[in-house]
């Protein structure tokens, strides 16, 4: 597959970061912000970035606080709502850079996908006209994990910054070895965190699970039924809490977390099944 040409900018974020962009291909039938995970950078989608932009979508979206080529600690913020501010200004800079009259959706995956769930309970949609989430993180592995929960915890009390390895195996990310290898060998990448960096992140999960009530926007969740990263059954939990008609949530058998990084024959059907949720909610808008 050859790799789409793509636009690099800075946007401003809430404490005057300059958090680096980028856009790629044509807005026919819209734009969608896509939002990275945990530890990876914008570049990690390629192969969603492909399929979206050759069905007539432009693709923008900017690499997170600490995380691939913008500035900030690894791994780190000291509040949750720090990302979500970001992206909420981030929306008004995409505002100003398209025609007010596109459609606009965000997709998100793993801490992104959470990020996104998080704004829209606290900021309602943005002017958004659906979401898309690929495996939020609503329920860390690291939960599964009491000796190093408990040493987090115990770091925690000395040191906000204090590190330590995402404990999931590289492997649960995809069956496809390439990919994997890929992303162990990019140096944007990253599998540590802080002990604030995490106890945001969990904090943030809890509350989104509390507050599903508040989702409002039309959303499709797509999870991994494979997932040893985050819980699907922890989704269920916040699809039942969500209102009558929001949330539509389709899991994958077999899967693993990265849908988007899966082989060609997995990850096929997860693109027709995103885009054609945002053909149907974008060109009726």
């Amino acid at each position: 597959m050859t790799d789409l040409s793509f636009q690099e900018t800075f946007f401003s974020a809430h404490d005057q970061l300059r958090l680096y962009t980028r856009t790629w291909g044509e807005p026919h039938k819209g734009i969608v912000l896509f939002l990275h995970g945990l530890g990876d950078h914008q570049g990690t989608a390629r192969y969603l970035v492909h399929a979206l932009a050759q069905r007539g979508y432009s693709v923008t979206g900017y690499d997170a606080r600490g995380h691939g080529q913008s500035p900030g600690k690894r791994g780190h913020v000291m509040q949750f709502d720090e990302y979500c501010e970001d992206l909420r200004l981030f929306v008004q800079d995409v505002r100003k850079r398209f025609p007010s009259d596109l459609p606009l959706a965000v997709v998100g995956y793993d801490l992104g996908a959470l990020v996104a769930l998080r704004t829209l309970q606290q900021h309602g949609s943005l002017g958004l006209q659906t979401f898309v989430g690929l495996s939020p993180l609503l329920h860390p592995s690291l939960s599964h994990h009491l000796l190093q929960t408990t040493l987090f915890r115990l770091g925690g009390r000395f040191s906000p910054t204090w590190r330590i390895v995402w404990p999931h195996d590289e492997h649960a990310l995809s069956h496809d070895l390439d990919i994997v290898e890929a992303l162990r060998r990019d140096p944007l990448c990253f599998r540590e965190i802080t002990t604030r960096g995490l106890r945001s992140i969990q904090d943030a999960a809890a509350q989104t699970l509390l507050q599903a009530h508040r989702l409002a926007l039309p959303s499709f969740v797509l999870q991994s039924g494979e997932d040893r990263v985050t819980s699907a059954l922890t989704l269920q939990r916040f699809a039942e809490r969500t209102p009558p008609r929001v949330l539509r949530v389709t899991v994958y058998p077999g899967y693993f977390h990265a849908l988007h990084n899966e082989t060609p024959d997995r990850r096929g059907p997860v693109f027709e099944d995103i885009i054609h949720w945002l053909d149907e909610s974008l060109l009726a808008s």
